[in-house]
C-alpha cells in the first residue's frame, strides 16, 4: 500500500509533458537552426549522420516517456548533434552574408540573450504566458534584421506589422481552443516562416533572397524566445526536487530514530549523505541493482534489511523491478515514522520493526578479516 502511494506521487503525464515543453523551449534556437539547415537540401554525408544521430536520440527519449512514464534529459543526450548542426547552419549564414566579424552589431544581438534572461529573471512574476513571447518577438525580430543591415526600414516595418497581425490573430484563435503552448509555438514558427516569405515576395524580393532573410528572422525570434523563457524558469532552485527545509527535516528524523551504522533504501541518495547513514547494501546508486553483479536484491534485503525505507517520489522508479517485494516487506515489517511536505513530492519515512535482523555481510575488502 505504501509503495503504491509513492507511485501515485511520482511523475504523472502532466509533469512529463511539461518536461518536454521546457526541453523544446530551452533548445528552440538550435532546433530552429537545425531545421533551417536541413531544409537547404544540399548538405553532405556528415550532415546526414548528425541528423540520424539526433533523430535516434529523440526516438529513445520518446520511448522512455511512453514506456517509463517520465522524461530525463540525461537518458540519451541529444544536444551534441543538435549543436553541431546549429554550428553548420550559422557557418553557412556567416558565409552567405559575408558578415564582418568585427561588426559590433552581431555582438549586440548575441548580448540580447543574457539581457533578456536577466530582465525576465528580475521580473519573473510578470510572466503572462508563451503567447505573449510569441507576439512580442514577432513584432521585434524584423527590427533586429534592420539592425543587422539585412533589410531596410520599410521592409522591417512591413514584416513587423503584417506578421504581428497574423500571429496575434492566430494566438487568439489558439487560446479559444486551448491549444498546448508547445504546439502553439511550433505552429507560430511555421506561420511566421510562410507569412514572412509572402510579404517579401509581394514586394519584389527573389525567392533565394527571401529564404535567407526569413531564416535569419526565425533565428532571431527563437534566440529571444529561449532567452526570455529561460529567465522565467531557471533560478538557483531550478530542478530542485527536495527543498533545503525538507532535507533538514528528513535528516533530523533519521538521526533521531537511527541506530549506529543504519542503512537507508531510497530513490535519492541525498538522505544518506546528509544524515551520515549508509545506503542499502552499501550500493551508492539504486541503478546498480539493475546490473548483473547486484541482481540478488531480494536475498540481500532479507539477509540485512535496511533500517529505513524512504518513499521520496523516486523510490518507485528506481526499484520498479522489485516493487511487489518491497511492498510486501513494508506491509510486514515497517511502520511510518514521519512524512515531510514542502517539496515536489512528499517524503515518507518508514522504519524497520520486528524483523529478524542478521549480522551484516556487506563488508568492504578492507573490513574483511
Amino acid at each position: 500500500m505504501l509503495i503504491q502511494a509513492d507511485s501515485a506521487s511520482g511523475q504523472d503525464a502532466a509533469y512529463t509533458l511539461q518536461a518536454w515543453r521546457q526541453a523544446v523551449f530551452f533548445s528552440l534556437f538550435p532546433l530552429t537552426s537545425t531545421a533551417l539547415w536541413i531544409s537547404r537540401r544540399h548538405f553532405r554525408k556528415p550532415g546526414y549522420l548528425l541528423t540520424l544521430w539526433f533523430v535516434i536520440s529523440i526516438i529513445l527519449y520518446i520511448y522512455q516517456s511512453l514506456n517509463k512514464s517520465y522524461y530525463t534529459q540525461y537518458f540519451t543526450e541529444s544536444l551534441p548533434p543538435l549543436l553541431l548542426l546549429t554550428g553548420a547552419c550559422l557557418s553557412g549564414w556567416y558565409k552567405d552574408y559575408k558578415v564582418n566579424h568585427k561588426d559590433g552589431r552581431i555582438l549586440a544581438v548575441l548580448a540580447l540573450f543574457p539581457a533578456l534572461f536577466l530582465l525576465q529573471r528580475a521580473f519573473w512574476q510578470s510572466f503572462h504566458g508563451i503567447p505573449v513571447y510569441i507576439v512580442l518577438f514577432t513584432f521585434l525580430s524584423p527590427y533586429l534584421l534592420l539592425w543587422l543591415r539585412l533589410t531596410d526600414l520599410k521592409t522591417s516595418f512591413r514584416l513587423s506589422l503584417i506578421n504581428t497581425l497574423i500571429i496575434s490573430s492566430f494566438v487568439l484563435l489558439a487560446r479559444l481552443v486551448n491549444l498546448d503552448p508547445l504546439l502553439l509555438t511550433i505552429a507560430a514558427l511555421f506561420l511566421l516562416f510562410y507569412s514572412s516569405q509572402a510579404v517579401l515576395q509581394y514586394w519584389g524580393r527573389t525567392l533565394k533572397e527571401n529564404r535567407g532573410k526569413v531564416g535569419t528572422l526565425l533565428l532571431i525570434f527563437s534566440w529571444c524566445f529561449s532567452a526570455a523563457f529561460s529567465g522565467q524558469v531557471i533560478a538557483f532552485n531550478y530542478e530542485t526536487v527536495w527543498s533545503r527545509s525538507t532535507l533538514k527535516q528528513v535528516s533530523a528524523v533519521l538521526k533521531q530514530h537511527s541506530q549506529d551504522n543504519g542503512s537507508v533504501l531510497s530513490g535519492g541518495m541525498i538522505w544518506t549523505f546528509e544524515s551520515g547513514l549508509y545506503p542499502f547494501a552499501r550500493v551508492s546508486h539504486p541503478t546498480e541493482f539493475l546490473k548483473k553483479r547486484h541482481q540478488d536484491f531480494e536475498s540481500e534485503f532479507i539477509a540485512n534489511p535496511p533500517e529505513f525505507i524512504i518513499l521520496d517520489g523516486y523510490t518507485h522508479r528506481k526499484f520498479q523491478r522489485y516493487e511487489l517485494f518491497i511492498q510486501r516487506q513494508i506491509e510486514l515489517y515497517y511502520q511510518p515514522v514521519d512524512t515531510v511536505q514542502g517539496s515536489r513530492y512528499p517524503v515518507e519515512i518508514l522504519q524497520l520493526t520486528g524483523y529478524p535482523r542478521q549480522e551484516s555481510h556487506f563488508l568492504s575488502k578492507t573490513d574483511r578479516p
